[in-house]
Order: C-alpha cells, then sequence, then structure tokens
C-alpha cells in the first residue's frame, strides 16, 4: 500500500485565473499517473475536494477503488435553489457575524456558486 496526498488547491498560494474544477480533476490525473496509480486508487477527500474526487470519479471510473470523503462539497449541493436556500438560513447569522468582522472572513456562500461545474 502506498499513501500520496497531493498540496491540495486551498491550502496553497493564489493562483491566477478561475479555479476550475476540470483543472483539479486533470491535476489529479496526472499526479496518479506519474505514480503509476491507475487502478485500484482510494481517494480521502475533505472539504472542497469532495467536489474533485466526485468529478474525478465521473471521468476515471476503471482507477478508483473506493472514497472516503468527510465534510466533502458535492457537486449537487451546489444547484442555484440550494444555495439560495443555505444563503436564507444563514442570512441572520451572516449579518451577526459580518457586524462583528469587518465582513472580510464572513461572505455569503453565493460567491462559490461561480465555482461549481468547472465554471
Amino acid at each position: 500500500m502506498e499513501v500520496s496526498a497531493p498540496h491540495s488547491p486551498g491550502a496553497s498560494e493564489e493562483v491566477a485565473g478561475a479555479w476550475r474544477v476540470d483543472d483539479a480533476v486533470s491535476d489529479l490525473a496526472a499526479v496518479l499517473t506519474a505514480a503509476g496509480a491507475t487502478s485500484h486508487v482510494v481517494l480521502a477527500s475533505h472539504s472542497e475536494a469532495g467536489e474533485i474526487a466526485s468529478y474525478f470519479v465521473r471521468s476515471h471510473p476503471g482507477w478508483v477503488g473506493g472514497a472516503v470523503l468527510v465534510d466533502a462539497s458535492l457537486p449537487a449541493f451546489y444547484t442555484d435553489g440550494e444555495i439560495d436556500r443555505v444563503v436564507a438560513a444563514d442570512k441572520a447569522q451572516i449579518s451577526v457575524l459580518a457586524r462583528q468582522d469587518d465582513g472580510a472572513r464572513w461572505r455569503p456562500w453565493r460567491s462559490r456558486s461561480t465555482r461549481r461545474r468547472g465554471s
């Protein structure tokens, strides 16, 4: 058994241009190919990497033997209706947090909607 932990995009410096899930999937495929791991791969993904894992499994089904998704973001969550529902449910809490801070750390989830489905 071999374990590899590629550096995730969320933990690195800012990258110029828009983030695209298709680019992340391509990067993951390149890392796995270079490591000679193109079958029986078990993906362990946390947070936004869950979206990457979901798309990777769809585009490389023969490579993956299993997946562990921990508190994962999943593509089905990012529909316009679901984003609107979550923002509405969290509006009061977001307002309170924005008043406690300059707002830089508390942006409504709507900003994430531009990052879904490879856009």
